[in-house]
């Protein structure tokens, strides 16, 4: 496509919006919509001057004193608005446990929203509501939580299975929550797996930090016991636009003991992620532990493995403080190896340090007062045992740190901290004896802030403590069975991608680069399952002897029931649908893409991948000035469905890489089609251009009064035109005025909303006249 150079245009345009924005009140104007018949005014328990109490999830049980029309958690009449500064403001908002009493009409709901950034401590807030029909409510669905399964394999024999809740963010996976399963060697039942930042894919290498709000204590031959090790039930209770709420409950192999946790997890704007759990451990049976045990009711756990030759192993990271409220009212600091030197178990916080928690009970593993920090906070300190003879209230830390592995292509650490029974005061002994009637019931909040510090948990305790007083409760028993699904196994043999054997062992183990296949499974658009293809897998762990090598302690090594005359990977438990898998060969530091085929799975299946070189296709797409486009989606597609997705940078540039083969190429920009046509990649790399013509465009939004908005108002762009229906988003480059860049000729509309209220208007680019 050859275009030529010409005059960028910029429109503008001025919305004056009586209905859609805030507006200044005159003395007869003390309503925020006539339309509305009824209001109520909420009381928030928390000083929103406070700097951390922006954002801040309100969520609080509502009684109506009057008919309120709802016929579900979408349709109704409830609306939340805020008034500031003699402004309205509609705040996004969501119900839930709703109580009906009769079609249609509820006295009572769930309310959930956030603390506006405008908060100071001066702002109303109120809940409008009707006895008649309303249009349902159109807010942004900012979370959503779906039951997942995850199957990685780094190592042929050592692998991560597991079930899990995906809670994901503005489109971003923020944690897992494990079903059941197990990684590596550690039962995955109600493990929160806190992930780094804006990642989409939910995988072991995004892994940031484990902790799980299981009852859990070590035998004396150093046995595990715990109550992640069986799945009771589970079941999905809320999955709104605000906040997500589920259950999951669970106990030892024996039944002994049973955790039951209620977990919900709200919508932040900030850099703060937080996930509540309301916690409920039960004992029913007499347990005697083995000395210097307390048992265990919550840890969370930091993990850090390097491997310069195995990519596949490298995550995790272990900060190098821990901070806790104690039970003088102070905060205490302890120091953490953050590479830990010690083969066995080293205890930073021991059972005769007698670290109590305080009032705010919390602790913190962070970075300092700045930086990264993950908390654990808790409602109270007191309280907390529900029945059990003789068993003394609170909390009691342990941390400790270790080693894991030390071989040369691995290094392994590991440094947590277990929140315990207090069983333990100076000058008497450990109360080592567990009652059969103990029931430990408390609520929490897990979080993690990217730069805050823990001067940050300090503040933040005392608004959750505030706050999670006056949250429903929901849930309660997770009595929904574990369904059984159809699931089925996939097992992929590569041909023609050469390898030395057991390369990716053998890289781990010595820290040498010897090459190896692997795979990676996709659904969606969304890696699923990845591992290494194999002959022949470990049996057991990573704990090798090197002092014994001997042939027979090699060849038990092995699990020889697996070997297979091609290299293999199963990935298990998998749903029917469409599936890409692709294979990739490791040589030296560069992953090589070789394979790629389009699955169609309803079965157990067996298939076969000829692979082939890695070719290039290049794409670079300029506008009229020959300025490189950035944000441009470039795809390649098999059989219809997309296997490689890429956008342009500054320079507008893709780089497609792609086993040889004839595919087609797919180009989108802002939802429009700019190419959609067959290619072929062979062994000499290809190019192409494409040239366009962009305009910029302005626009201002004003209220009746011709004042700026007192808030951001959602302004977006849309077209009819778009191939892939797509929003875009402008620049607020000032109040009330938002900039787009690098526009397409075609019909648009203009959506300007304020809560739930939407104004359109249709416009075409350029418009003749309008110059800049």
């Amino acid at each position: 496509m050859i275009c030529k150079n010409i005059t960028v245009y910029c429109i503008l345009l001025t919305f004056f919006l009586s209905t859609t924005t805030n507006i200044a009140l005159s003395q007869d104007e003390v309503s925020w919509n006539n339309n509305w018949s009824y209001k109520q005014e909420i009381d928030i328990p928390i000083d929103t001057d406070l700097n951390e109490s922006k954002f801040q999830p309100i969520d609080i049980r509502i009684s109506f004193n009057n008919p309120c029309w709802a016929k579900n958690e979408t349709k109704h009449s409830v609306r939340l608005v805020c008034l500031h500064n003699n402004r309205w403001y509609e705040l996004e908002s969501q119900i839930y446990d709703l109580n009906y009493t009769r079609d249609s009409y509820i006295n009572t709901c769930s309310l959930v929203f956030l603390i506006p950034e405008f908060a100071d401590g001066k702002e109303k807030y109120y809940v409008y509501y009707d006895d008649e029909k309303k249009p349902a409510v159109d807010y942004p669905d900012h979370v959503n939580i779906r039951k997942e399964h995850y199957y990685y394999e780094p190592i042929p024999g050592q692998k991560a299975d597991i079930d899990y809740y995906k809670i994901m963010d503005s489109g971003f996976c923020v944690y897992g929550i494990g079903i059941k399963g197990l990684m590596m060697t550690e039962y995955s039942t109600q493990m929160i797996f806190r992930q780094i930042k804006d990642k989409k894919d939910f995988s072991y290498k995004y892994w940031d930090r484990l902790t799980s709000f299981c009852f859990q204590y070590e035998k004396s031959n150093g046995d595990m016991v715990t109550t992640r090790e069986k799945l009771i039930s589970n079941d999905i209770y809320v999955d709104g636009n605000l906040m997500v709420s589920f259950g999951v409950a669970s106990s030892t192999g024996d039944g002994s003991i049973k955790t039951t946790n209620v977990y919900k997890y709200y919508h932040s704007n900030l850099k703060v992620k937080r996930l509540c759990v309301n916690v409920k451990h039960e004992v029913f049976k007499d347990i005697q532990l083995r000395e210097g045990e307390l048992g265990s009711l919550v840890f969370s756990s930091g993990f850090k493995t390097r491997s310069e030759a195995n990519q596949f192993l490298n995550t995790g990271e272990i900060l190098p403080y821990i901070h806790f409220y104690n039970e003088n009212n102070n905060v205490r600091e302890i120091k953490i190896d953050t590479n830990p030197k010690s083969k066995e178990k080293e205890f930073i916080i021991s059972v005769n340090d007698d670290y109590d928690l305080g009032n705010r009970a919390w602790f913190s593993i962070d970075e300092g007062e700045h930086g990264k920090a993950h908390a654990v906070i808790f409602s109270s300190n007191k309280n907390i045992i529900k029945s059990g003879k003789n068993e003394r209230d609170g909390f009691q830390l342990l941390a400790n740190q270790k080693q894991e592995v030390d071989i040369p292509g691995l290094k392994a650490y590991s440094s947590g901290i277990d929140c315990c029974r207090n069983a333990y005061e100076k000058g008497s002994t450990t109360d080592a004896s567990i009652p059969s009637d103990l029931i430990v019931e408390f609520e929490s909040e897990f979080l993690t802030t990217e730069n805050r510090g823990y001067k940050f948990i300090q503040k933040e305790s005392e608004i959750y403590q505030s706050l999670v007083k006056h949250r429903p409760s929901i849930g309660g028993n997770v009595s929904k069975k574990f369904e059984k699904e159809k699931l089925y196994n996939l097992t992929i043999f590569t041909h023609f991608s050469p390898s030395f054997p057991m390369g990716s062992l053998i890289s781990t183990a010595t820290g040498k680069n010897f090459s190896y296949t692997y795979a990676e499974l996709y659904k969606d658009g969304k890696l699923v399952s990845s591992g290494i293809c194999s002959r022949i897998s470990l049996s057991g762990g990573l704990e090798i002897d090197t002092s014994n090598l001997s042939l027979k302690n090699i060849l038990e090594l092995f699990n020889w029931s697996r070997v297979s005359l091609f290299k293999k990977i199963q990935f298990p438990k998998l749903e029917n649908g469409e599936y890409v898998v692709k294979i990739y060969r490791r040589v030296g530091d560069k992953n090589l893409f070789v394979g790629v085929k389009k699955i169609v799975l309803n079965g157990d299946k067996k298939i076969h991948i000829f692979c082939s070189r890695q070719g290039e296709y290049d794409v670079k797409i300029v506008n009229q000035n020959g300025k490189g486009i950035s944000n441009v989606k470039c795809s390649l597609l098999l059989d219809n469905i997309s296997f490689v997705d890429l956008s342009s940078g500054e320079a507008g540039e893709c780089n497609l890489l792609a086993p040889m083969g004839r595919y087609k190429l797919r180009i989108i920009y802002n939802g429009f089609s700019l190419a959609d046509e067959n290619i072929k990649i062979g062994l000499l790399k290809k190019s192409k251009q494409i040239n366009l013509d962009m305009y910029p465009l302005k626009i201002v939004v004003k209220d009746k009064l011709g004042l700026p908005p007192g808030v951001k108002n959602n302004v977006l762009l849309t077209s009819n035109e778009m191939k892939e229906p797509t929003d875009i988003i402008p620049e607020e480059i000032e109040k009330g005025v938002y900039s787009f860049e690098n526009l397409l000729s075609a019909n648009y509309v203009i959506k300007i909303s304020y809560g739930s209220i939407v104004d359109e208007k249709n416009i075409k680019i350029p418009i003749k006249g309008k110059r800049t």
